[in-house]
């Protein structure tokens, strides 16, 4: 269970970020509605790429179970997968991984193996976000360039951020806790039994894909992809992969939320408009929406065709 302490320090965080996108995107409906309306009209084709997404991310969870020797088919993983994805949305983000791992194990995978691979596909994911990440230090200059004296409110918030920031280290740092179970989770990563460590490639290979069509999808929502230089969308997808893993660590952010926009809101400064950044935020938070609702709906139907009837024996689905 995540120490009182935590949470609070990431609903806080949580809610400054969402204070400091809000008020941004007030100013954009106040002089510049026209890039709503505009992205709007760009929504099913950002939706559509973060299909894309979805389908290279059940790639990685299926090569990762397979690399600790589980024997689900690709369809009954992309079905688990698409119905348990949408817990991210409940505080806490625990959620879908849990019904992730009850439901992968009511298929006979047993949970200890099932846990093993989740660990694995969020560290190469952390590690691959991480990586892409990089590049924005390159454009931090161009970011902290911006007279931020001049916008107090974004200031406060980046102050308040910060000082969460300090507490949430401080509490992990002192907790009894923490440092035991930290030491058990190492040990427990040490211990890992591999069976098909050629499958790690694969997963690694699938999450980078995910995360390139979850970019494309991002700059689908202010315009064509194509417009983009293979320079400036590789700082977007740095841009993006630093948004998605600080959303991904805030506790009390479901999917993200608030984190996400205001660092894809600033850290796209310099290759988009501000007014730009904030509306391709805030409609690609409206597109993953309705690409996770309508995965959601069709991963019921994709239960529903594999249901095993009762009494029927399952195969065995370990190696």
């Amino acid at each position: 269970m995540k120490h009182p302490a935590l949470i609070f320090t990431g609903v806080l965080v949580t809610l400054s970020c969402i204070v400091i996108f809000t008020r941004a995107f007030v100013g954009v409906l106040d002089g510049n509605s026209a890039l709503i309306t505009e992205g709007v009209k760009r929504l099913p084709l950002a939706v559509l790429l973060y299909g894309g997404s979805f389908l290279a991310f059940a790639g990685s969870w299926h090569f990762a179970l397979r690399s600790v020797g589980g024997q689900l088919r690709l369809a009954e993983n992309s079905a688990i997968l698409a119905t348990t994805q949408f817990a991210k949305y409940i505080p806490g983000n625990v959620a879908h991984h849990a019904g992730r791992a009850a439901m992968t194990a009511q298929k006979g995978i047993k949970v200890e193996r099932v846990a093993l691979a989740m660990t694995i596909e969020i560290i190469l994911l952390i590690a691959i976000c991480a990586l892409l990440a990089l590049p924005v230090v390159g454009g931090l200059a161009a970011v902290l360039s911006l007279d931020l004296m001049a916008r107090p409110m974004q200031l406060g918030g980046i102050g308040i951020v910060v000082v969460a920031l300090a507490v949430l280290g401080f509490v992990l740092l002192r907790s009894s806790r923490f440092a035991p179970r930290l030491e058990a989770a190492v040990l427990r990563i040490k211990t890992l039994k591999i069976s098909q460590p050629l499958n790690l490639i694969w997963t690694s290979l699938f999450v980078a894909l995910g995360l390139v069509s979850a970019t494309l999808s991002l700059v689908a929502t202010d315009r064509d992809p194509t417009d983009f230089g293979w320079m400036q969308f590789a700082f977007v997808l740095s841009v993006f992969s630093a948004a998605f893993i600080l959303g991904l660590i805030t506790p009390g952010a479901p999917s993200g939320i608030g984190v996400r926009e205001v660092v894809l809101m600033e850290g796209l400064a310099p290759v988009m408009d501000q007014n730009e950044a904030v509306a391709a935020a805030l409609l690609f938070r409206v597109a993953t929406f309705c690409g996770d609702l309508i995965i959601f709906l069709v991963g019921l139907v994709m239960l529903w065709i594999q249901r095993t009837p009762d009494g029927d024996a399952e195969e065995d689905r370990e190696a």
